[in-house]
């Protein structure tokens, strides 16, 4: 057995949420679920950062189940994230894994009145950061249940001067008996959470303290060129992932990473006319159609998505192996969100970056501050004749 797994049972859950998750072939909890499980099953605070594909979804949805089925009646937990993407995604696993106990979350993207928000005591609620400002007003029926538990799902990306109101009548308003946090980095987070007063015991752990150890699954290269020319290289790298079976990239699930909506259907648009399918993924897109983007990569419908950093936060793309940012990200956390949309759960992982003179020291940044190697690509392009493309 690997190392960096244990067996889900030695977690302390119910046994048969253990038989659920071996139904869907869940059998090892990852060293995140192993650490954090226990201290939310005990009743405890808890702040926890770690990177992408390492089980925070599950470690705190397995825990919410155990807790939940032992207290159906006087119970009431609240998953705050801060898209409806990543919403969705914890509702369907909630409810998938619950529903041999008949343990249901009720997902809320939008208002929820005063009445019917009576009838979700006892129930998980999950509710984007903005839909939970529309309800706070009738949080005070939560003071029926002993138990309010509170999840804040991607707090980095939460706790922002906008939403810093909010959560901390939260924590200091509705004073809830638990409260786990979950984050991928914590350069922001501690500047809001030292003005909180906050007094409880916490545990707290950080992955970032191992971080030469973060992308041990994922190779990261660069490709030096010309902003001019990045789509012609993109073009090259992407015939030759269809042509060429024997290289690293053969067709495989791929996200292709740009800065904005509107480079983003450029480049759609100029895929298309290669001949080349790909879909999209931006924040002006309604919720229906940036379901059905990720829908269609996840079941293999196409295997190509074009995303602005909405794609770069919470969805799990767990068959995509291909990461290519046209736009190099400026800050070092949106590389490591993006990056973490593949080599999830240990698999390998393959990023790519096609970089201009000005990008070569954000590369350096990034492997001084994360503890990686970004090294020159080695990628054939011989077989690809670029006459074909201009």
């Amino acid at each position: 057995m690997n190392s960096k797994f244990f067996n889900m049972k030695s977690t302390g859950l119910c046994s048969w949420i253990v038989k659920s998750c071996e139904r869907k072939n869940i059998i090892h909890a990852t060293s995140i679920q192993q650490t954090i499980i226990p201290i939310i099953i005990s009743r405890k605070d808890s702040l926890l950062f770690s990177r992408t594909g390492t089980g925070k979804t599950l470690s705190f949805i397995l825990p919410l189940l155990h807790i939940h089925y032992l207290n159906p009646q006087n119970c009431f937990i609240n998953v705050i994230v801060p898209t409806k993407e990543l919403g969705v995604q914890i509702y369907q696993t909630y409810n998938i894994l619950g529903q041999e106990k008949r343990i249901i979350g009720i997902f809320i993207g939008k208002n929820i009145t005063g009445h019917n928000f009576k009838k979700k005591i006892g129930t998980c609620l999950i509710s984007t950061i903005n839909s939970l400002s529309k309800i706070y007003e009738h949080f005070d029926k939560l003071f029926v249940c002993k138990l309010k538990i509170f999840v804040l799902d991607e707090i980095d990306i939460l706790m922002n001067f906008t939403n810093f109101g909010l959560i901390k009548k939260i924590f200091l308003g509705l004073k809830p008996s638990q409260t786990n946090m979950f984050g991928v980095t914590n350069i922001t987070f501690f500047k809001y959470l030292k003005n909180f007063s906050y007094q409880r015991k916490i545990f707290f752990f950080d992955e970032k303290q191992k971080k030469f150890n973060l992308f041990s699954e994922i190779k990261h290269e660069y490709i030096y060129c010309l902003s001019k020319f990045k789509f012609k290289f993109l073009v090259a790298i992407l015939k030759l992932k269809e042509k060429n079976e024997k290289t690293e990239i053969q067709k495989i699930p791929t996200l292709i990473f740009l800065k904005n909506r509107k480079n983003c259907e450029k480049l759609v648009q100029a895929l298309r006319e290669q001949k080349i399918t790909a879909g999209i993924l931006h924040h002006e897109m309604d919720f229906f159609q940036r379901t059905v983007s990720t829908q269609l990569l996840k079941r293999g419908i196409i295997d190509i998505l074009v995303s602005t950093d909405l794609g770069s936060r919470g969805i799990n793309f767990s068959s995509v192996n291909l990461v290519i940012n046209l736009d190099m990200p400026k800050k070092i956390d949106t590389y490591l969100h993006r990056t973490g949309r593949t080599g999830r759960f240990n698999r390998k992982g393959y990023c790519l970056n096609l970089i201009d003179k000005n990008e070569i020291d954000i590369i350096h940044i990034i492997e001084k501050n994360l503890g990686i190697n970004v090294n020159k690509s080695n990628l054939d392009f011989k077989k690809i004749h670029f006459k074909k493309i201009y």
